[in-house]
């Protein structure tokens, strides 16, 4: 059976008719790379008379390994498809671990472990860290045990064991980095000792133990070598040294490992992916042989020309240059905004715009950001403009636990009465007031038809219920009556709801919570800044200073009604996506925007705290963000930011600097025009913008 390559070009084809030995297929952003290696399998198997089954494809996920698997069958037919071994390397590592055979008998046995073996998911992993935690005697609740999963989960990417970890961080001063360092030290071994216990291996042990087996045991490395004789990795940027080092063993006897990535797309360090594993695959690798891929099949000479720019600057990289055949295209549009708040207005206003000239697809539509606090602002803009709009990797705005608390006891503030809010936030903060406390209130309610709210202010004529939770009771709505007072003293609501948060104790209550969880904690933090930072802006509008209108009222009726309508919209509606540049890898949309490209944002502040002073990966991520846009990709850079209801100056990101001027098209919507009309203030702008044309000229 004959088999044609001439739908590839001819960088594509040259990659896909190599055979024999290692190679590195160098594929930039939207240059075909499935493509190539869906044909290269299709090729060795039906021109090169090379056994499906002799050949190991390895992706990421399940579905870009189900995606491969389906080009490459629709390709070899229906013959060879059922031989095909395409799958990721925890199901590669799973098959090692799961064989058999009649002299060896089950080879994890050789390990000490029975053929019955069983795989702990996420919850089986954290309730077994609590249990080694008890053991040393450390203090769950003081110590997240998720963060010191996953600082083991990372010593296992690093095929570190118990021993070989504290090594690493002890050295000749016995000293670790941080507290968690140690603790995870103590509780590695401790964790690893339960899990053969139990006859049972992690995610992370399939490919630690398979890498073991195949060390210890010669025979079987033998074998899997002799079956695989040609390995091809896709995303090969993001494999972890655990990874690297099966795919060592396994290619070792005939160094036949062709793999395709891009070390302009390694976003993902924070989960052990070491993009050097690609940029020195020649040193590992002697005599292989490098394919570039640099014709984009997805983008504009515009937005390309921009990206490269951009990535040009990390300095450890392999070279590339991304073109394309689709012309120059439009040039990239950047706005300045006053803040986060009319940047979102100005995102709502310019989909609704595009809507109507140029017949924008909400479904092509994209808005990317660093971070999930920042979409609050841009769901309330579209929102009101009624455009519907998905969240991807991440919970809504308004539906995150402590905005919705926060809203509770607003809400209490305009009606005190509100059954549904008293209940949510009666213990929070915790008071004590149990789910048996909750029914003696409701049984008292039902006897003297009396509604929630008075239930508890009658707490001190209801029997059954203890003194400590009828004073705590008392307290809360002694606190609830004092705000209450307190409210007509603040001018702007937004002062309110930080005075509210101090008298209920709500950040003492989120920092107590979550102490052993920094990271969560900080977002949380966050949300509740976005929130103060969403009613400052929502104060400040022009129809609040001229009526005698309650901010708060409004505030709080606009988010119900914006939440009512959201319900009420169809599942397959057409969607704007909303997504940070890490979910958004690997799509790609017709409109792009790229929201607060500016200092400690893009690149992140932690990046910019780092003393290593490295921010090859914030610039990764700015390459992918722009990457994504096939057609027009739109920038926006606030002047201000809200920080805690107080504005701050703001400074565009040095990626922005790095981009020719003549690539874009600027637009200084950032004036303080107060009581003008959007139009005015781009009218304004665009004259601001022909003035600074003439003086760079």
């Amino acid at each position: 059976m004959s088999f044609s390559l001439t739908d590839l070009n001819s960088k594509q084809r040259s990659a896909a008719l190599f055979k024999d030995g290692p190679a590195l297929i160098l594929a930039g952003a939207g240059s075909g790379k499935t493509k190539t290696i869906s044909y290269r399998i299709a090729h060795l198997i039906l021109n090169e008379r090379i056994l499906p089954n002799h050949i190991l494809g390895i992706s990421f996920t399940n579905k870009a390994s189900e995606e491969l698997k389906s080009r490459v069958s629709s390709l070899v037919g229906e013959k060879h498809s059922p031989h095909l071994t395409i799958c990721t390397f925890h199901k590669l590592a799973l098959q090692i671990l799961r064989r058999e055979d009649s002299n060896h008998g089950a080879w994890i046995e050789k390990l000490g472990f029975r053929r019955n073996f069983t795989i702990y998911d996420q919850a089986d992993q954290i309730a077994t860290i609590k249990k080694a935690l008890r053991q040393i005697r450390i203090s769950d609740r003081k110590f997240d045990p998720m963060r010191i999963l996953s600082l083991i989960s990372r010593a296992k990417n690093e095929f570190l064991n118990p021993q070989e970890y504290i090594n690493l961080w002890q050295g000749e001063k016995s000293k670790f980095p941080d507290e968690y360092e140690e603790i995870c030290a103590l509780a590695y071994p401790v964790y690893q000792s339960t899990l053969r216990d139990s006859n049972s291996l992690d995610f992370d042990d399939l490919i630690f133990n398979s890498i073991l087996l195949l060390k210890k045991n010669p025979y079987f490395l033998k074998e899997i070598q002799a079956q695989y004789q040609y390995v091809i990795v896709d995303e090969y940027q993001d494999t972890n040294p655990a990874q690297f080092e099966l795919l060592r063993l396994i290619v070792n006897s005939h160094k036949n490992l062709c793999v395709v990535g891009d070390d302009d797309q390694s976003i993902y360090g924070w989960r052990g992916a070491d993009p050097k594993h690609l940029i020195h695959f020649e040193k590992y690798f002697n005599g292989a042989s490098l394919f570039i891929l640099e014709q984009n099949y997805r983008s504009t000479n515009t937005i390309l020309k921009a990206a490269n720019s951009v990535i040009k600057m990390n300095l450890s990289r392999k070279e590339k240059n991304l073109w394309s055949k689709k012309g120059e295209g439009e040039k990239i549009s950047l706005f300045y905004t006053e803040d986060e708040h009319h940047e979102a207005e100005i995102i709502a206003s310019k989909i609704k715009e595009y809507k109507k000239v140029i017949s924008l697809r909400y479904d092509q539509t994209a808005i990317l950001y660093r971070s999930n606090s920042q979409s609050r602002a841009l769901e309330e803009a579209l929102r009101t403009e009624k455009i519907p709009y998905k969240l991807i990797g991440g919970t809504q705005f308004f539906d995150r636990s402590e905005v919705r608390d926060l809203i509770a006891y607003l809400k209490l503030m305009i009606n005190p009465k509100d059954d549904p809010s008293l209940r949510r936030i009666l213990n929070v903060p915790h008071r004590g007031i149990g789910t048996g406390t909750i029914q003696k209130l409701d049984l008292y309610g039902i006897h003297n038809k009396a509604p929630f709210w008075k239930s508890l202010q009658s707490i001190q004529q209801i029997e059954n219920i203890g003194s400590r939770e009828k004073n705590s009771i008392t307290n809360f709505v002694f606190t609830l009556n004092s705000l209450l007072s307190k409210r007509s003293y603040y001018n702007k609501p937004s002062d309110f709801l930080k005075e509210l948060i101090k008298m209920t104790g709500y950040e003492t209550h989120l920092q107590s919570t979550f102490a052993s969880q920094p990271k969560v904690l900080t977002k949380k933090m966050q949300n509740v800044e976005e929130l103060i930072n969403g009613l400052a802006h929502f104060e400040e509008k022009p129809e609040f200073q001229k009526t005698k209108k309650s901010i708060l009222r409004e505030f709080i009726h606009q988010m119900t009604l914006s939440d009512k309508e959201e319900e009420e919209k169809t599942e397959n509606q057409e969607k704007v996506t909303l997504m940070t540049y890490h979910s958004a890898k690997g799509l790609e949309f017709d409109t792009v925007f790229m929201v607060g490209v500016e200092e400690e944002i893009l690149p992140h502040r932690n990046s910019l705290a780092d003393q290593s002073g490295d921010i090859s990966e914030e610039r990764r991520l700015c390459y992918v963000g722009i990457t994504r846009a096939k057609r027009k990709l739109i920038v926006t850079v606030p002047r201000t930011r809200f920080k805690y209801g107080k504005k701050q100056k703001r400074e565009e990101s040095r990626f922005l600097k790095e981009i020719p001027k003549e690539l874009m098209e600027i637009e200084d919507l950032s004036l303080p025009l107060e009581g003008f009309s959007e139009k005015q203030r781009e009218i304004a702008g665009n004259f601001l913008k022909s003035i600074y044309d003439e003086l760079e000229d």
